[in-house]
């Protein structure tokens, strides 16, 4: 084996060494890329859904303070006030 054939594999080698490291080094910023984008999907998921749970905790209030005001209503006619 030459020497110029042994630096020529080497070279190889250490090219394929630094193209594997730089697609490892974008792989990992673009799953840190998807990572954040998760999260931020995340919460947006959980603001629709806690929506329609407020929602429905206001219309139960709603209901029951027309329940109570019904019936306190009722009693303060059967007493005459």
């Amino acid at each position: 084996m030459s020497m110029r054939s042994f630096a020529a594999g080497l070279t190889r080698k250490i090219s394929g060494k630094i193209a594997g490291a730089t697609s490892v080094e974008r792989l990992a910023t673009s799953m840190e890329s998807m990572l954040k984008e998760q999260e931020r999907q995340g919460k947006r998921l959980e603001t629709l859904e806690n929506r329609d749970g407020e929602m429905w905790r206001k219309v139960v209030g709603y209901a029951v303070t027309f329940m109570v005001g019904a019936v306190l209503a009722f009693l303060f006619a059967q007493i005459g006030l």
